[in-house]
């Protein structure tokens, strides 16, 4: 099988940099403005606003970024690349496909949920709004391949249900 060409972002370390970056900028500017108006109140709020949103938003952002992965496929399957390491995963194991964010990032999510916490995520482009009929049409062919190897997987239940051992 041919692969085709890879479906994520490839510097997807870019991407979690820049968007950690952005994100601390902003929390201390929005600090630092409050202390530049030299207003007590001002600043307590604005310090309680940041360690209130470190304490209860920056975990499950971080693990959101955690999830996102170097995906590419072929005809039959999704390999997840992480660490220089492939792992090949059947189109049949894959319930759906949907968008998460405006931003262009994917989820797959799996019937197994052992398999990767059954949720993997992919930044499908750096510059996913401007280009989204491009990503939209690779994605719908991915949805494409995930919708026929269900079917012929039925199909093979369906035929093993015949042999002599389920009856």
């Amino acid at each position: 099988m041919q692969r085709t060409r890879s479906i994520s972002v490839k510097s997807i370390r870019l991407y979690k940099t820049i968007l950690i970056s952005l994100l601390l900028a902003y929390f201390l500017l929005y600090t630092g403005s409050f202390i530049l108006q030299n207003e007590w109140l001002g600043i307590l709020i604005g310090s309680l606003f940041v360690l209130l949103m470190v304490y209860f938003w920056y975990p499950s952002f971080t693990n959101n970024l955690s999830r996102l992965k170097d995906l590419s496929y072929d005809d039959e399957n999704l390999y997840i690349i992480e660490n220089d390491v492939e792992e090949q995963i059947p189109f049949h194991e894959i319930r759906d496909v949907e968008i998460v964010s405006l931003d262009g990032i994917y989820q797959f999510n799996f019937f197994n949920k052992q398999l990767h916490g059954g949720v993997i995520r992919c930044k499908t482009s750096m510059w996913y709004p401007l280009n989204f009929k491009t990503v939209d049409r690779e994605l719908n062919r991915v949805r494409g391949l995930i919708r026929k190897a269900h079917w012929e997987y039925q199909g093979q239940i369906g035929n093993d249900r015949g042999l002599a051992s389920f009856n």
